[in-house]
């Protein structure tokens, strides 16, 4: 349950993938890194963790920022990233929020189809 009792089901947009951005191949972006809550560490598509280092503020959030120092010598590093300094990934403070609200999109596509259907007044009719 979200604060006020309110059960959201809003579908995440699909990224911008025209952007610039500083990984190479679509086999590195971001969604293709797994997180493990347990451990607080990120797993790149080639198994090595990304840990947890600092805290920083990007654009007025709160962000944690994970790295791995095994990035600097990996074999896929330019295919990953072309930052200098190897992997970075930011996880927002509240991010968890946002995945169990993916998961609820996904298990409740009807909630979405309908929510679809309830548009607000079209302006200019």
């Amino acid at each position: 349950m979200v604060d006020n009792g309110i059960t959201p089901y809003i579908p995440k947009p699909k990224p911008d993938i025209s952007k610039k951005t500083n990984v190479p191949e679509p086999d590195f972006y971001e969604d293709r890194f797994r997180y493990n809550s347990e451990k607080d560490v990120y797993i790149c598509p080639l198994g090595i963790e990304l840990h947890f280092r600092l805290e920083v503020m990007q654009r007025g959030k709160k962000m944690k920022l994970y790295r791995s120092k095994k990035c600097l010598r990996c074999a896929a590093r330019m295919r990953c990233t072309n930052n200098s300094r190897g992997r970075v990934l930011l996880r927002w403070e509240h991010d968890k929020v946002l995945r169990d609200m993916k998961k609820r999109v996904e298990l409740n596509r009807e909630k979405v189809k309908q929510r679809q259907c309830l548009t607000e007044h079209i302006y200019g009719t």
